[in-house]
């Protein structure tokens, strides 16, 4: 897949497998697409997933999408993310606001659970889903972590939860989140930072409306979900 003059990216395998890998002539940037973090260089990276729901498509399940974002350090600051089904193109840059299809995004205003429709990522003991389900109005999972992000930012649900994250999977959803005047935490309450670099410390994301964010957090134990 070629993006410009100078770039050319190789394809990622799977949604939690990561792997692929890329190579680059510039020095102003690199390109990232769950390939290996150490490739990655520079002030400025392209992220890239060319699919994020790869089992959705596999299956012919349309919860999938193609996500790029352009990211300063760690800060995603373009975002882009196409849904090809349901040709829903969302966009977004820092400091001028979100788009669906051109049209301006925001989140909701409800700030109480019981009102409020909940998105599930990966969720491996399935605790979030048991204990939200009754409190809110639903509890969803489409399969794909970009969508799930655009979905917050279009008001089409209240909050998404993901036990952890790879940056290829959020970093175009992050920056449309936030330009739509949605917010994104650890389980903690702090302020989730996008990771270029393999720490080997999971990544938690809760993302919200804004309004709704306390209520989920107050709902998370102390330990976020922690796999035994």
């Amino acid at each position: 897949m070629i993006l410009s003059e100078g770039w050319r990216l190789r394809n990622g395998q799977s949604d939690r497998e990561g792997g692929g890998g890329g190579a680059r002539d510039r020095d102003d940037a690199g390109t990232g697409a769950e390939q290996n973090p150490e490739e990655i260089g520079g002030p400025y990276t392209w992220v890239i997933d060319p699919i994020d729901g790869t089992g959705n498509f596999a299956h012919g399940n349309p919860s999938f999408t193609i996500a790029l974002a352009l990211v300063d350090g760690t800060d995603p600051v373009v975002g882009v993310v196409y849904s090809p089904v349901t040709d829903e193109l969302f966009h977004a840059a820092k400091g001028q606001d979100a788009y669906r299809n051109g049209t301006p995004i925001e989140p909701t205003d409800r700030d109480t659970l019981a009102e409020s429709m909940l998105l599930s990522g990966y969720d491996p003991t399935g605790e979030f889903l048991k204990l939200f389900y009754r409190q809110a109005r639903g509890v969803r999972r489409l399969g794909s972590v970009s969508l799930h992000l655009c979905y917050v930012a279009a008001g089409s649900a209240d909050a998404h939860w993901e036990y952890d994250t790879y940056f290829w999977d959020v970093a175009a959803g992050l920056c449309i989140l936030r330009e739509a005047g949605g917010r994104a935490t650890d389980s903690r309450g702090n302020e989730y930072q996008l990771r270029l670099d393999d720490t080997g410390v999971r990544a938690p994301l809760l993302a919200s409306n804004g309004p709704l964010h306390g209520a989920v957090l107050e709902g998370l134990p102390d330990d976020g979900f922690e796999r035994e």
